[in-house]
């Protein structure tokens, strides 16, 4: 098998495989239709035109609109859902032992009260990142707190072209208002702000929290302290981020209508309750605060559908699956 990274842009999270010098298998993790900065209907275009000599097509935000713009050659199925974490095993390279090296003597500087001006001046670089392996995302369905958790991000319309900064404000209105309603009418069980930033400050700085909290660590830790996670519609209608990692936790989900398919029996009030205004979200959390039965249901739900889907290893095994099962049995591919 060959792996490589797709010519273009470096930074879309694309690879190219090919499987024993004859297929040629795309996966992609964007979010949503965005191969380029245009509208949803430029982009079917470009997929359509771009796409020509795949034989797979495995597309993290699927829809089944694809169908009508796939190449005839190319198959396309859905991905599923994917998160970032950090390999278990020791990289040589120089970005990570500068990076180790950061991490451990930059605390022990950012606590010296003497230097409070940088601390003002560049507040993010005391709060480094730390290494994240697959094990401290993944949780039993165990019932912990009834608490309710949404901490999220805003983001500057000005910074994306054109005909993306309506579904932008829209997507920050909704943020804002979950979190104003939230924490107005469930008080102490709600955890829940932005992402301190410009952006955040400058149009709702009383819903911003600690940027100590919002580190990835600690948020990870935190998602295993609630019971039930609230997830919103992400950049491009993309599934969010936050929303695997809820998955990976076995934690009770309530979110906004999935724009995008999976694989595998991922269900609305199966693996997650949905909500189209507040209202909806409001009375979604009381079901769930009043019936501790379901949310071990939902709990148990997402976590046979983490391991059998979303965990890397499976998540990968099930496209060559699928690859295998088109071929037929008699296909010498993976025969060995």
């Amino acid at each position: 098998m060959k792996i490589e990274k797709i010519k273009g842009d470096p930074q879309k999270p694309i690879l190219e495989v090919i499987i024993d010098n004859k297929y040629k298998v795309i996966y992609d993790t964007l979010d949503g239709f965005n191969w380029i900065e245009a509208s949803v209907e430029e982009n079917l275009e470009f997929f359509k035109k771009r796409f020509v000599n795949v034989d797979y097509y495995f597309k993290r935000s699927f829809s089944k609109i694809l169908y009508k713009y796939a190449p005839s050659n190319c198959k396309i199925y859905p991905l599923g859902l994917n998160f970032s974490f950090d390999p278990s095993y020791f990289v040589l390279e120089w970005k990570y032992l500068v990076k180790n090296i950061v991490q451990k003597v930059w605390p022990i500087f950012y606590k010296i009260q003497s230097i409070s001006i940088i601390k003002n001046k560049f507040p993010k670089l005391g709060y480094i990142s730390e290494k994240l392996l697959l094990e401290n995302f993944e949780f039993p369905p165990i019932s912990t707190q009834n608490k309710v958790l949404f901490i999220t991000r805003l983001f500057d319309p000005m910074k994306f072209p054109l005909c993306y900064r309506e579904e932008v404000e829209k997507l920050n209105e909704t943020r804002i208002l979950i979190i104003r309603s939230c924490k107005k009418e469930l008080k102490n069980i709600f955890t829940g702000g932005l992402y301190e930033d410009e952006y955040s400050l400058k149009v709702a700085k009383n819903l911003t929290i600690s940027r100590n909290i919002t580190r990835r660590s600690n948020f990870v830790k935190l998602i295993k302290l609630h019971n039930i996670c609230i997830s919103t519609t992400g950049l491009h209608k993309s599934i969010g981020w936050k929303f695997v990692e809820y998955v990976a936790a076995s934690r009770a989900i309530i979110t906004e209508p999935l724009f995008y398919q999976l694989p595998g029996n991922f269900k609305v009030d199966k693996n997650y309750l949905e909500f189209r205004n507040i209202d909806e979200l409001l009375e979604n959390i009381y079901t769930l605060l009043r019936d501790q039965g379901k949310i071990k249901d939902i709990m148990r739900a997402n976590f046979y559908y983490y391991n059998m889907y979303v965990k890397p290893e499976n998540l990968v095994l099930n496209t060559l699956l699928k690859i295998k099962n088109f071929l037929g049995k008699n296909d010498n591919i993976y025969s060995g």
